[in-house]
């Protein structure tokens, strides 16, 4: 500072910060002129900066967050600069931090609500109502939106940016579910963002207009956000928002994780006091859509195996070569999944009259015979349809073109067709069974709505089966399920007995195994009626079995006083609790063209390998996951609830080559499951 020239010292922070690096003496002189930001110790904004005094110690101290001052003159008081705002006290600057962070946690709060009001009023108010008023399930449907709102806010810094988006998400969501339930009768759910573009189109087809109350919702949410950003600055500096997003994040994967995907509070939470106790959509709406939607990310899809690597997938596969059906052998093949259908005559301990089964008996005669071991009991029916027809041995929520095996008979010139005398939204067929290969779907609505039945007898239905397979003048492919035998069954009955009474029953359970058995002998005589009519029909195939075990009685109390081992801890348990009978039936024709007698005792499997068995059996290759399934069946039968079947032994766990079988088999089936399919 020799040089006698003034000299100008600028920097980007407040001038009374700047003098405290410049001797007094030579900013005294004169010869040194400082340019910093005009900001005085209280954080406001001056024409000319303060400057800084000293306290009686001589001693002055000054900072922002990472160098706070102390000044005599000040009281003793701290000022704290942060990110351009300054606070009295250390302790200020926290109470501001918290009172944004509590306003985060409000704010999201009225975001899911109002996510649970406009995404369900429309569908049912009430069923909204009960979900405000439930405690815990309000605290769930909120749960998702705070830790969201929590996230934004430490993420991007800024409260008003944070809730913008949270309510975008949230608010926004509820939107599309109100219009989705409107067009569609389906909520949406996490699988549906991997369909924006295809959503996208389809709105295009409906006459989508805000109501107004939607625009009061929106209008109400940008003047909360323009409050917000006027109000209250970015404060927190990004270390200690890092800090917070890592708590956060942790809470999240931890309670709320555990809260958000645990399936007995989900299924707690299912009870529908509001619409219908079978519809899917009622049972996902019943526990409030942010709470129904956040559960939905745990439930969709199927994993991503270990180790998978999609070449190497792919290279599995393409070991087969798909091969088409010889026009000769395109035989129709119809298959018929029955209600709750189990042949309770396998149990030498049960006196059952023989008329309930003898139409089944004699079908099986003439049929190759076996049994399913299902995934399910008592309930979950499409577990069981959806893995026989597209061969997964997990599925994944549908809502997009997926391979199947009804897409491999289309493309070889099938008609496609799926019957069910019950309502197109029972499992969400109605937008399922396309996507599936199934190109018409028959329903209540659309077809049996004109025999005036709400129950459509199985000697009807089956009627309809035949004539729709008459008329096709295509080789068809048939997907029916049945309904008549639905649960839960009357603990009265005035019939006469198919049971003979041993000591050790009670009347209710007596009565509600009668009334399973007076449903049963009916669809036993429609399996043979149906087989009759089909005799002397084009070359057809008929694959009837059971989707799973029936309900008996409040903790399968039937099965009790029966004396029928429902142990899953046994072989033999196991089986009783998942296995239904299935029959493979050809008529002559079939017979003739596949130089197969189909006629004899067949193996016990998995649903996924119902058809790849009947490729087999009609000596047909069918493409290439048919035929790496057919290779699978040969290691592995049964890939079921926590055990396998290998060989004829039931284990628990698979090691050395049976295990690397089921790890190629899971990389194998994800891949399938993801590759796009054209219509």
């Amino acid at each position: 500072m020799s040089d006698s020239r003034q000299k100008a010292i600028v920097g980007q922070i407040p001038e009374f910060l700047m003098s405290l690096f410049i001797p007094r003496e030579v900013i005294d002189s004169g010869r040194v002129k400082i340019d910093g930001l005009a900001v005085d110790q209280e954080g406001k904004w001056t024409p000319t900066s303060a400057v800084s005094k000293q306290d009686s110690t001589g001693k002055t101290y000054f900072g922002d967050l990472s160098f706070i001052f102390k000044n005599g003159k000040f009281k003793n008081k701290y000022v704290v600069f942060n990110n351009g705002i300054a606070f009295k006290t250390v302790t200020n600057m926290l109470l501001y931090w918290f009172v944004q962070m509590m306003l985060v946690v409000g704010i999201s709060i009225f975001i899911g609500m109002a996510s649970v009001i406009v995404g369900g009023y429309k569908y049912s108010f009430p069923m909204v109502k009960d979900v405000l008023m439930d405690s815990h399930l309000l605290m769930l449907n909120c749960l998702a939106p705070i830790l969201m709102g929590l996230t934004l806010y430490f993420l991007l810094g800024r409260i008003w940016l944070g809730t913008g988006l949270n309510a975008l998400i949230f608010v926004g969501l509820g939107i599309a579910n109100h219009y989705k339930l409107m067009f569609r009768d389906d909520a949406v759910q996490f699988a549906d963002l991997q369909l924006v573009s295809e959503a996208s189109k389809m709105s295009q087809k409906y006459a989508i207009q805000l109501t107004w109350k939607h625009v009061v919702l929106v209008l109400l949410f940008i003047a909360v956000l323009i409050m917000l950003r006027n109000y209250f600055k970015p404060v927190m500096k990004f270390q200690f928002r890092i800090v917070g997003l890592f708590l956060v994040l942790l809470l999240t994967f931890t309670w709320g994780k555990s809260e958000l995907f645990n399936p007995d509070t989900y299924g707690k939470a299912a009870y529908v006091k509001y619409g219908n106790i079978w519809k899917a959509t009622s049972q996902y709406m019943t526990r409030g859509f942010p709470y129904a939607f956040a559960h939905s990310i745990e439930s969709t899809g199927v994993s991503k195996p270990e180790g998978y690597n999609k070449a190497e997938a792919k290279a599995l596969l393409d070991q087969y070569k798909s091969q088409n059906i010889p026009d000769k052998k395109k035989v129709n093949v119809v298959m018929i999944m029955m209600e709750a259908y189990n042949d309770f005559s396998k149990y030498p301990q049960l006196e059952i009259d023989p008329s309930v089964y003898a139409g089944l008996k004699n079908v099986e005669k003439e049929s190759i015979s076996g049994h399913l071991v299902t995934n399910i009991f008592a309930g979950g029916t499409i577990d069981t349809e959806r893995k026989t027809v597209t061969g997964y041995s997990k599925l994944q929520n549908f809502n997009h073109n997926t391979d199947s095996f009804a897409w491999y008979f289309k493309n070889q010139g099938y008609q496609t067709q799926a019957l069910h005398p019950m309502y197109g939204w029972f499992y969400n067929r109605r937008n399922v069974d396309p996507v599936l290969g199934i190109s018409d779907f028959k329903y209540m609505e659309n077809y049996y709505n004109k025999y005036n039945q709400f129950v459509v007898p199985d000697k009807t239905f089956f009627k309809s089966i035949h004539s729709f397979s008459e008329k096709s003048k295509k080789p068809y492919f048939n997907l029916s399920v049945t309904y008549q035998n639905h649960g839960p069954y009357a603990n009265k009955y005035t019939g006469t007995p198919l049971l003979k009474w041993q000591d050790g029953y009670n009347q209710a359970d007596y009565a509600i195994i009668n009334n399973y058995l007076a449903g049963i002998n009916k669809t036993s005589e429609a399996i043979e009626e149906l087989t009759n009519s089909f005799k002397n029909d084009k070359p057809t195939v008929i694959m009837f079995y059971g989707d799973h075990n029936p309900w008996l009685g409040e903790q399968n109390s039937v099965y009790k006083m029966l004396n029928i081992d429902l142990n899953l801890g046994t072989a033999q348990g196991y089986q009783n609790y998942y296995q239904t009978p299935y029959v493979m039936w050809a008529n002559k024709g079939a017979k003739k063209v596949l130089k197969n007698d189909f006629v004899g005792q067949g193996k016990d499997f998995s649903p996924m390998y119902l058809l790849p068995e009947f490729f087999k059996q009609a000596d047909l290759k069918g493409d290439s996951y048919m035929q790496y399934l057919q290779n699978t069946e040969n290691k592995i039968s049964v890939i079921g609830e926590n055990k396998y079947k290998v060989g004829n032994k039931y284990v628990k766990s698979l090691t050395g080559k049976d295990k690397k079988t089921y790890d190629n088999l899971k990389k194998v089936e994800y891949y399938r499951l993801h590759e796009k399919v054209s219509d």
